[in-house]
């Protein structure tokens, strides 16, 4: 066991390859298996990167303790990076049942069941969030996110508007309302002002800018959605899509 701990303390100083040798060798003596060992060798192949061998890792801890919760979630979040999204269920399920109050657990339980169309599930696991963790900005903006796609586009922006209350200075959640209001009755005038926040907070990719100059154009400013195209032409000289994007706007 002493051995174990040396693994686990080369692993907690940052020193991974030394973890990964102890652990290895005291497994490979055909010591008494603990489960400590393999769960420490998971979370080290996860650092390098070696997520198959991670999860094989945290597998066979779990063979040795499966009560143990977080054992549980890191091999979930082992089998989600490998989108195996059916396979990691499951263990957020005993990880929750043996703590319901993982905010973790049940957000990326939350993204697995968006991802894989089930959105009834993933309301009820960010609703969830919203209220154990209520100034979990992220839990609000995937909610926001979950409900538009169920049609329900009030709900969706009292949600994105709580995650941008919780975290300003976050450019993606104003966009992401700008986008929704750009597909609302009567959402010009908020769609154009979150549009402005988030430029203003330094957003400047290629696809930002384009939706902010045709939405721009489209609300009659045409002055402003020229200076937008100027700064676009100016960062990303040669980007085709930017040629293209001319001629709309040129088009009376």
């Amino acid at each position: 066991m002493h051995r174990v701990q040396e693994g686990i303390n080369a692993y907690l100083e940052g020193d991974v390859n030394t973890a990964i040798k102890l652990l290895t060798g005291y497994i490979s003596d055909n010591l008494p298996p603990q489960g400590q060992a393999y769960y420490y060798l998971g979370l080290a192949h996860c650092v390098i990167g070696k997520n198959t061998e991670a999860g094989g890792y945290f597998s066979k801890a779990l063979e040795l303790e499966p009560e143990k919760g977080m054992y549980h979630y890191k091999l979930a979040l082992v089998y989600s990076d490998l989108m195996l999204f059916e396979q990691a269920i499951p263990h957020l399920l005993k990880t929750l049942e043996q703590n319901p109050q993982h905010v973790r657990a049940r957000f990326v339980l939350g993204t697995i069941y968006f991802k894989t169309g089930n959105l009834e599930k993933a309301v009820e696991e960010f609703l969830s969030i919203t209220r154990l963790s209520p100034d979990f900005a992220q839990g609000y903006y995937e909610l926001g996110q979950t409900l538009f796609y169920m049609g329900d586009t009030d709900r969706a922006c009292g949600a994105l508007k709580k995650a941008a209350e919780l975290a300003p200075e976050n450019r993606l959640y104003y966009y992401r309302l700008a986008q929704i209001y750009s597909v609302s009755e009567n959402g010009t005038e908020e769609m154009l002002s979150n549009f402005e926040k988030a430029y203003e907070l330094g957003m400047d990719d290629l696809p930002f800018l384009c939706h902010y100059i045709i939405a721009l154009k489209g609300a009659g400013k045409k002055g402003e959605a020229e200076a937008i195209l100027a700064k676009a032409e100016e960062i990303y000289p040669t980007r085709p899509e930017l040629s293209a994007l001319k001629e709309v706007f040129n088009k009376p």
